[in-house]
């Protein structure tokens, strides 16, 4: 019983250091390309997780935000930049211009070098190894 205790305990402190990373990471990452505060409209896991930040503000419709985040598959959308939060969403969708996800434990960061141009973002210098 002590080990299914101790079980559930190291996987509650690993999902918790989880979304301190990623919206840390987002913290940092997202106004270099937007100015702040940014308007995002996302996923329900998305927006959990940037609600904590004082640097984005949550919109609740589409129409207001200045970018997308997440696996949002809403038609009224697909005219806005998106950034994707898994590797699917940023290869099928064509209005992503970037992704951050994990894959077998890491992070991984990618930018479409065509979006970027498309969308007239400025890509900080310190990012461009992940532009392709």
């Amino acid at each position: 019983m002590k080990e299914i205790v101790y079980l559930i305990f190291f996987i509650s402190i690993n999902v918790y250091a989880n979304m301190n990373y990623e919206l840390r990471f987002y913290e940092r990452i997202i106004p270099l390309i937007f100015k702040a505060p940014v308007h995002i409209y996302a996923d329900k896991e998305i927006k959990y997780i940037l609600k904590k930040s004082d640097k984005f503000v949550i919109e609740n419709k589409c129409i207001d935000a200045q970018l997308i985040m997440g696996m949002v598959k809403d038609i009224e959308c697909k005219n806005k930049p998106l950034f994707a939060t898994d590797y699917d969403t940023y290869k099928l969708s064509p209005n992503a211009f970037g992704a951050f996800y994990w894959r077998k434990g890491r992070p991984q960061l990618k930018f479409k070098k065509q979006k970027i141009k498309e969308y007239h973002l400025n890509i900080d210098s310190t990012l461009q190894k992940y532009v392709k």
